[in-house]
Formats: C-alpha cells, structure tokens, sequence
C-alpha cells in the first residue's frame, strides 16, 4: 500500500472519529438544566421527571416546603432553573420570597397585580379577633409587644413588614384623606375574595394604610405596611385582598 493510499485512509479514520464525537457528547438543551447540579442527567423531554427530581432535592433543603412550593411555582408555568449566562430575552428570574427557594426562568410578564410565586400560603385565624387573611409561607404573625389590639407581619428574615391594629375606634378618627379625596392618585381602590373592597393610601408618611370596617360600623381593622417598595407593595395588596370578616 503507497503512501497515498495510507494517508486517505488515516484521513477518513480521523473524520469518522470526529463525528462520532459530535454524535455522542450531549447537546444542551433547555436553558437552566445544564447549570444545575440538581438538574444533571435530567431530561426536559420527560418535564414530570424533571420537577420530581427537583421536588427530591428538596428534602436537603432546610425549608423542605418553601422548596417544593417554587417546584410547584416552576411547574405551573412549565418553568426550569435560571442558567449561568441568565435568563434568555423575553423572560426575568423569579424565586419565591422565602428561604431555599428555586429561581427559574419566567415570561416576562406584569407582575403589579401578582403575589411572587405566592404558591403555599397560610391562613391567620385567632378566636380572639373576628378576622382572617392570608400571608405567605415564610412569614409570621405576632402580637406587638406591649399592645392589647396589636399584630405584626414579619418576613423570614425577622423583619417587620405590616402591622395590624384589631380594635380602631372609628368614631373618633375622622375622615381619612382617601375618604375625603377619592380620586387623588395615592388612593387606589383594591378588591378582595368575598366581593368587597377596601381603598389603599399608598403615602401616610411615607407607609402606606388600609382600613377595614366592621359590619356594623363600631371598629375598624388597620392595616400599615411599613417599608413601600415593588415587592412589599405586592405582598400587601395580596394580603388584603384575601381578608374578611368572620363570625
């Protein structure tokens, strides 16, 4: 065999190779499972065992639930884990606001209405006051120290974000500025799950308030978020849209 011949020989061995190693390295698919170590192995094609192995890992997580809600998050909108590069254009991260959560990759969508993720949330109810609403997983209602009527929402990081005053005596507060100027673009107007409606004044000194009335008038449930800002703002208009009177 010439020299020729061998060379054209070794050259098609030396092709036949380099395919085959295009063929068999692994392509990377959907963004989000190839920056993961919670993702390897996993294949997007089979999306139910996608989020299963991700709802798995959770178990080692120190807030196993607040976990698998973002799973939960994640499959509602058949979302996956945010990649190195980030997320592609026309979509934003998003996580929910409590510890060990995921951050997947979202449609970008407008979110001044939506609770982030608000996936598992809790119910506050105490025989001691004739309320309740909703709040998220992470957080916690407490009494205000030194208060008969007083309640605080924290965050899961301790921090207080809303406070509750149970008992306001509304025969002796007055008119409120949003009641005195409805129209004014600081009072916005806030629908809640029985039908009703409550205004919010998005600039009492710098925090912005909610009052509740009591059916027959005598008292009022108040409700002051502290720090405004787009996460809390949302939050709060969650929270209160999901309170109503018991009996």
């Amino acid at each position: 065999m010439n020299t020729k011949k061998i060379s054209i020989i070794v050259k098609v061995i030396l092709g036949l190779a380099a395919i085959s190693t295009y063929v068999f390295i692994p392509q990377k698919g959907v963004f989000g499972l190839d920056n993961n170590q919670d993702t390897q192995n996993t294949d997007m094609g089979d999306t139910q065992n996608y989020y299963d192995k991700l709802a798995s890992n959770c178990k080692t997580k120190a807030s196993e639930n607040c976990c698998l809600a973002s799973v939960k998050a994640m499959k509602a909108c058949n979302c996956t884990l945010v990649p190195e590069e980030g997320c592609p254009a026309g979509y934003q991260p998003e996580a929910i606001r409590c510890k060990d959560s995921y951050r997947w990759c979202q449609p970008v969508t407008d979110l001044t209405t939506q609770a982030p993720a608000e996936s598992i949330w809790k119910v506050f109810q105490d025989s001691r006051h004739t309320f309740q609403f909703e709040y998220p997983l992470e957080w916690k209602v407490e009494n205000r120290r030194g208060a008969i009527r007083g309640l605080i929402l924290k965050d899961e990081a301790g921090k207080e974000i809303i406070s509750v005053d149970t008992g306001v005596n509304l025969a002796i507060i007055g008119i409120s500025y949003c009641g005195a100027y409805p129209q004014d673009e600081r009072c916005e107007v806030l629908k809640t799950i029985n039908g009703s409606s409550v205004t919010i004044d998005w600039d009492v000194s710098g925090k912005a308030n909610a009052m509740f009335s009591s059916q027959d008038g005598a008292y009022g449930v108040s409700f002051t978020l502290h720090k405004i800002n787009s996460d809390t703002k949302i939050f709060f208009r969650k929270i209160l849209s999901t309170f109503q009177f018991v009996k």
